[in-house]
């Protein structure tokens, strides 16, 4: 876990390129690192629900109320008057905002249509849809009026989707994603035919290949442009709250409780991860099939230099004279080895390298006192190989 200078929930993560990135955190914080996450500090007190970079210095960025712009690295932020096209509703946030160039963006965003009724706990929220093509200078309403909607994404400056969900507001009201499509910049949107969980967030990999995720566990994949979809996984113990592909085939999505899973396959296979935190897990966002960042509840940002899947546990013909244990381990574990010659070099999922030893004679032991409990990745080389394992510290 990488140390956060807040404690507030963070809700967004973009990068502008492989080093510079930001975060977007409630209750005034706009994040920024420039060393590829290593370290992260606090640039502007913007409270941020949503945001999207450009480049490096580039980002548009949604608070509750505001949709602003910063062309200066997070330094200063500039506000837009976004236009709703109705009879003065109150206004209830932009949960997403979505840049395909530094002139076209769109974003999202929420009103209330009328107080919970008795027996109700929930408002009754419908969602629409605003755009700029001037760089933010003016917004305009663009339609897709409808449901609650969680998040945007445009593949180009054409083609876009947006998912949500009906709010309820009455008792026993029934509530259901909803996903619509444009394919004309927004002009117009129809609704696609796959209703289901409340959806939280979507992500197209190209003008075929998309995903929605959301709750109760659902992620569904369409592979001929929203005409039909398929399940692809489900998982009732959480919500996913966010999905993010670096490569057509590699993908991660989390959510609630610290919840993490990811495809090197394009979905075909995908594999839960340990997290280290029961924290929900709000955002994810990958620079490259390798480096990958994880922002969610209670400060917490997660950083892994391995993939969505993590390194897998390579199998050489001099396995079987290597022994690792105890493994889950507390203090130490100890590599036995029959006098294989070499190094082993622990990292933890950053990549960063943590120690590294000659092989003795028979035994080499790693101490782990101090360490926060997780997975750490050990990596023993000789001259036959490179054998890898994970050690998990409890």
């Amino acid at each position: 876990m990488i140390p956060c200078p807040t404690t507030v929930n963070l809700n967004s993560i973009h990068f502008g390129d492989n080093t510079v990135g930001y975060i977007g955190a409630n209750q005034g914080g706009l994040l920024k690192t420039t060393n590829a996450g290593s370290t992260w500090s606090t640039i502007n007190n913007f409270t941020t629900t949503s945001l999207h970079c450009i480049d490096k210095d580039t980002l548009f960025i949604t608070s509750p109320n505001v949709i602003a712009v910063s062309n200066d690295g997070g330094l200063t932020v500039s506000s837009f008057t976004a236009t709703y096209n109705g009879t003065n509703p109150q206004f209830f946030g932009y949960p997403s905002i979505h840049a395909v160039t530094s002139k076209y963006v769109w974003a999202c965003a929420r009103h209330i249509l009328s107080p919970p009724q008795s027996g109700s706990n929930y408002s009754r929220i419908a969602g629409y849809v605003e755009t700029s093509k001037n760089s933010g200078t003016n917004w305009f309403y663009t339609g897709a009026y409808g449901p609650a909607y969680s998040s945007i994404f445009f593949l180009d400056s054409i083609t876009g989707y947006v998912v949500g969900y009906d709010m309820g507001g009455v008792p026993n009201a029934l509530k259901y994603g909803m996903i619509l499509k444009t394919n004309n910049s927004g002009a117009t949107w129809f609704s696609l035919s796959l209703n289901g969980p409340l959806w939280e967030s979507v992500y197209l990999v190209n003008k075929n290949i998309g995903y929605v995720a959301g709750n109760k566990g659902k992620l569904w994949k369409t592979a001929d442009a929203g005409v039909t979809w398929t399940q692809q996984y489900t998982y009732t113990g959480t919500n996913f709250k966010s999905i993010h592909f670096s490569t057509p085939d590699t993908g991660c999505v989390v959510g609630a409780n610290g919840f993490i899973m990811g495809t090197v396959d394009g979905g075909t296979t995908w594999t839960q991860q340990y997290s280290g935190t029961t924290n929900n897990l709000n955002s994810v966002y990958f620079t490259d099939k390798n480096n990958g960042y994880i922002v969610g509840d209670n400060g917490t940002i997660l950083k892994t230099a391995f993939g969505p899947v993590g390194t897998k546990e390579n199998k050489f013909a001099f396995q079987s004279e290597i022994n690792v244990y105890p493994n889950p381990a507390n203090d130490h574990f100890t590599i036995g080895n029959k006098n294989l010659k070499g190094t082993a070099e622990l990292f933890d999922v950053s990549g960063r390298l943590l120690f590294e030893k000659v092989l003795e004679k028979n035994e080499t032991t790693f101490s782990l006192e101090g360490m926060e409990n997780g997975i750490y990745l050990l990596q023993i080389k000789s001259d036959e190989g490179t054998y890898t394992k994970k050690i998990i510290k409890e």
